[in-house]
């Protein structure tokens, strides 16, 4: 018998971890910040990363900066977004189910 988390389908990159990370995220790690060198407004500038290195490890949560960075558990970068509301669970849930289905996207995504 299959569990109901078996049945679930990974978030979709389109239509619930790009309108996230938009609304989160890019105003200081998109085209007109950058900060840290990072860009966050496409799956492949995620998988690139920034300063600190790739912040997507695909299929491994726990090992993605980007979701270490959103609970406020990274070694070394503060909990973001900085000086704003920490993202909530069912949001942090999304990155964390996306991340570990592999962090799908489409490959000819537009920024």
């Amino acid at each position: 018998m299959l569990s109901a988390a078996c049945l679930m389908a990974a978030p979709d990159y389109l239509r619930d971890i790009k309108p996230l990370l938009a609304r989160h995220c890019v105003s200081c790690h998109g085209p007109s910040a950058r900060k840290s060198g990072l860009l966050l407004d496409t799956a492949a500038h995620l998988r690139q990363g920034g300063e600190h290195g790739p912040v997507l490890q695909p299929g491994q949560p726990d090992s993605s900066a980007l979701l270490q960075v959103v609970e406020g558990t990274h070694a070394s970068i503060a909990r973001m977004p900085y000086k704003r509301p920490a993202l909530d669970a069912g949001q942090v849930g999304l990155l964390r189910d996306w991340i570990a289905a592999g962090a799908p996207a489409p490959a000819d995504e537009a920024p």
